[in-house]
């Protein structure tokens, strides 16, 4: 009987002493190491300041406290970095990525290579460590435009400004011209946002398609002052900044275009997200999840995103990979008809 109870004394003790080797394990593993985070955006963009912001704070969360230093890899929209972290990076949890909202929506979509072959990955294989920020993309227009509402868009035409052939700026008039449809000519050329706000005070311009953030950001005051007219937001859900704006399925009828509408929303779901490759010990997965979710919660992190104009609605790994799972299950029917709009639009 002695023998007995000291065997299931040990057992018990082993027991509570597993969680704290492990734990040692990966303080031991990242002791003295440097984490890189490679950012799949050029320097000085929305993208790399929030993964330098990441960076910044989050290796003081990681046990070990390792060094964090910060990447850019921009090739071909983001691809070569998804790539090259999915094929040849080291799969021991020192090496992740922050990949564009374009990623999660590639292998479904191949909007960055129209050919499609160059997304060399399995999406669903990635590990998600969590998602900094939700960030909406809207349509808005200037105060002085004729175009004044969703109704005006679908009755006079209008003017907007884009930053390239094939970006949401250009992406979402050309969908909205044909579910709604509304009267858009788009006008592609434009470096960035604070361009295409000139260029409407110029009356160059009626209006734009933008980040939320970024207005905020660029113009804070001229959402409240009722300078912009903001008409749609296109996100799962609308944001309190702008409650009274409807969302992209709200302004369609038709149940197949309300599914495309929020298909293609989810990528603002996964405006910043952290990713490592496959085959990263999950002890070392589990321990950066939890730094990653400890670094949200951060008051230095909370003061640095007020400053990127960064929302508090962050998401952890668990509601990442929801998304993604609602990603590859979205039925073909639905991302067909996105294909169809762009094709005719954009072209292949």
């Amino acid at each position: 009987m002695r023998g007995a109870k000291s065997l299931v004394a040990t057992i018990l003790a082993a027991a509570l002493h597993a969680p704290c080797a492990l734990a040692d394990a990966v303080e031991d593993f990242y002791r003295g190491k440097t984490v890189k985070i490679v950012v799949g955006a050029s320097v000085g963009g929305g993208y790399d300041l929030v993964g330098r912001a990441i960076g910044e704070h989050i290796g003081k969360h990681i046990p070990g406290n390792p060094r964090v230093v910060v990447e850019n890899n921009g090739a071909a929209s983001g691809l070569v970095m998804g790539n090259a972290l999915y094929n040849s990076a080291p799969r021991d949890g020192t090496v992740m990525g922050l990949p564009t909202n374009a990623f999660p929506l590639e292998p479904r979509l191949k909007l960055l290579t129209r050919a499609g072959g160059a997304a060399n990955f399995d999406i669903s294989k990635f590990i998600w460590i969590g998602n900094a920020a939700r960030q909406p993309q809207v349509l808005f227009t200037w105060r002085d435009a004729p175009v004044k509402s969703i109704a005006d868009l679908k009755a006079i035409p209008s003017i907007m400004g884009a930053i390239s052939v094939g970006a949401d700026s250009y992406t979402w008039p050309v969908i909205l011209n044909a579910v709604l449809p509304a009267r858009m000519k788009i006008v592609p050329g434009y470096a960035g946002i604070g361009e295409t706000l000139l260029a409407m005070e110029r009356g160059e311009l009626h209006g734009h398609s933008a980040g939320l953030a970024n207005i905020v950001s660029a113009k804070p005051d001229w959402i409240r002052e009722g300078k912009l007219r903001v008409l749609a937001q296109f996100g799962l859900e609308r944001q309190p900044e702008i409650p009274e704006v409807p969302t992209g399925d709200e302004l369609v009828a038709n149940e197949l275009d309300k599914e495309m509408l929020r298909f293609f929303a989810l990528k603002y779901e996964l405006a910043y997200a952290l990713i490592l490759p496959p085959g990263v010990p999950k002890d070392r997965v589990a321990a950066l999840q939890k730094a990653f979710d400890e670094t949200m919660r951060d008051p230095a992190w909370l003061d640095m995103a007020a400053r990127l104009s960064l929302p508090r609605n962050s998401l952890t790994s668990r509601e990442v990979n929801a998304i993604i799972e609602r990603i590859g299950a979205t039925p073909e029917p639905v991302v067909a008809r996105l294909l169809q709009i762009l094709d005719a639009s954009i072209g292949k």
